[in-house]
């Protein structure tokens, strides 16, 4: 089998209205062939599609240039293959890399990396991709403080879950990791960020997370909240970030795709 742009949406679940705001099954994945025997496969959210690169996301050469898969891979000198999405979860991310193994015994590379960048846990909170999950069931046994931990562990043992000849490494990009060991500093201290703070969810997450209390009772309604109060305290401190120059909308300016691919380099 050889990939190629055209043909991706033979392997992998398109954006379509159930998982984005496209209204017809469109392929937002990359593929890059530089004829090589090596392939680099990057996994994420809109950090890793690339968005904001370009003023309103309008320069799609731009974008492919200048996103840091695409940049470590030229300097890897190896093919490459986005499975990004904007706004998507840990979730998400990690089906794709289920899709992905699913076609691992028909390629015919000598080396496989997977890079996965984890951003912010409970962006699938109770939409279609977890629908199936008991959450009543489960907060019977856990409590609240435990919610995050256990939806990035789900994420984690499907993404090992994989062919032995594919290399994984688990790293993030605004959040901490939680329920994996980092194979790499997080995105954001390579940007010259740094707080003492653990910070596993993010903004995008919260307004999923808000549904939680439906699936609680009693004094674990009230915990909820307590816990929801401080969970956005911590959000709100880690996203003042964002008003930096190095960010467009929340997202890295190309610069800084660059440098966060030199970075991921010197330590493979």
């Amino acid at each position: 089998m050889i990939l190629t742009q055209d043909t991706l949406l033979n392997y992998f679940t398109p954006a379509n209205s159930d998982n984005s705001w496209y209204d017809e099954p469109t392929n937002i994945y990359n593929f890059v062939s530089r004829y090589s025997n090596n392939l680099l496969v990057t996994v994420g959210d809109s950090w890793t599609w690339g968005s904001d690169i370009s003023e309103n996301n309008l320069d799609e050469e731009l974008r492919i240039k200048s996103v840091w898969g695409n940049c470590l891979s030229k300097n890897l000198k190896c093919d490459w293959l986005n499975l990004a999405l904007c706004a998507q979860g840990n979730q998400w991310m990690a089906n794709r890399c289920t899709e992905f193994y699913n076609i691992v015994p028909h390629l015919k590379y000598k080396t496989i990396t997977l890079i996965c960048v984890f951003t912010g846990a409970g962006r699938m909170f109770n939409t279609d991709i977890d629908r199936e999950f008991d959450y009543i069931e489960w907060f019977k046994n856990n409590n609240i403080q435990d919610l995050l931990l256990m939806l990035n562990k789900k994420c984690v043992e499907t993404i090992l879950d994989k062919p032995d000849n594919v290399d994984v490494y688990l790293t993030s990009n605004m959040v901490d990791a939680l329920g994996y060991k980092q194979s790499f500093s997080p995105w954001y201290t390579v940007l010259g960020f740094n707080d003492s703070t653990q910070v596993y969810t993010d903004m995008t997450a919260i307004k999923k997370l808000l549904q939680v209390e439906e699936f609680l009772k009693g004094n674990n309604k009230l915990l909820f909240k307590e816990w929801m109060l401080e969970t956005l305290t911590k959000v709100e401190y880690r996203e003042k970030w964002y008003k930096s120059p190095i960010f467009r909308n929340q997202h890295p300016i190309a610069e800084y795709h660059k440098k966060w691919a030199m970075f991921i380099k010197e330590q493979l």
